[in-house]
């Protein structure tokens, strides 16, 4: 802020003037550059309200821009009042206002005005504010930042292989062991498996085959979400030309050809 007012003052000549001027908090009001007015925990809204004249008229029309600041320490807050004709009127809600500035003790109010036109520039100090709440510490976006250490992750840990042996082992005995079992119990008659259409039984074993493959991956190093998309690309697939075969099987059991 003072950067800029130090910019301002190097302005040759200034033509405007702040005229009508008051800083109000809750309908208690004081003129520009009057005694300080205090505002309290039971605080509502501040007003600021004055006239920009132009060698003592009224301006035709507004400058490009009017800001007002409240300045506590070396933090600066920027609020916009609406312009109609040459009046600016800024009603500011307490709540609205950042904690620091707000429990600040002391609070500078100050004009800001800025154009193209050089005498249309302006920064002026128009009142004080003395609050009465509890003051707070500056907040922490303006103190010094720790310093940001990135977290890798390790490598992600699998099963020992020696595990994973055991249960492909598993997998693969438990599957011989279902043929097996059929055959022992006669539950499948694999001679007409022979008798069926070629592509359904090539698919049907292909699908098994592809499944087994899929567990023996996922025990190994395959992640469970890998696994998941893989069966469901090919369990469809095995269920649709397992039913084929299948059926076909019961017909020719209903043939006797069993």
């Amino acid at each position: 802020m003072l950067s800029l007012a130090f910019l301002l003052l190097c302005v040759p000549v200034w033509t405007l003037d702040l005229a009508n001027g008051f800083l109000s908090i809750d309908g208690a009001a004081v003129s520009f550059d009057g005694f300080p007015i205090g505002l309290e925990s039971t605080s509502k809204s501040i007003e600021i309200q004055f006239d920009i004249l132009d060698k003592g008229e009224k301006l035709k029309s507004p400058p490009q821009q009017v800001s007002i600041l409240l300045t506590a320490g070396d933090v600066d807050s920027y609020y916009y009042p609406k312009i109609k004709d040459s009046q600016a009127k800024l009603d500011i809600p307490v709540s609205k206002l950042s904690k620091y500035i707000k429990q600040s003790p002391q609070i500078d109010v100050s004009v800001l005005i800025g154009d193209n036109v050089k005498e249309y520039n302006l920064f002026r100090k128009v009142g004080q504010i003395h609050s009465n709440l509890r003051s707070s510490s500056k907040p922490e976006r303006f103190g010094r930042k720790p310093e940001i250490i990135h977290q890798f992750k390790s490598p992600q840990k699998y099963v020992n292989p020696i595990i994973s042996i055991f249960f492909i082992g598993g997998v693969v005995a438990l599957l011989a062991a279902l043929f097996i079992t059929w055959n022992r119990l006669d539950a499948v008659n694999f001679d007409n498996i022979g008798k069926l259409p070629c592509g359904y039984t090539i698919q049907f074993f292909v699908c098994l085959a592809l499944l087994e493959n899929i567990f023996i991956h996922y025990f190994l190093s395959a992640s469970i979400f890998t696994t998941i998309y893989r069966t469901l690309i090919v369990a469809p697939v095995g269920v649709y030309v397992g039913s084929k075969v299948l059926r076909e099987l019961h017909q020719l059991r209903q043939a006797g050809k069993r």
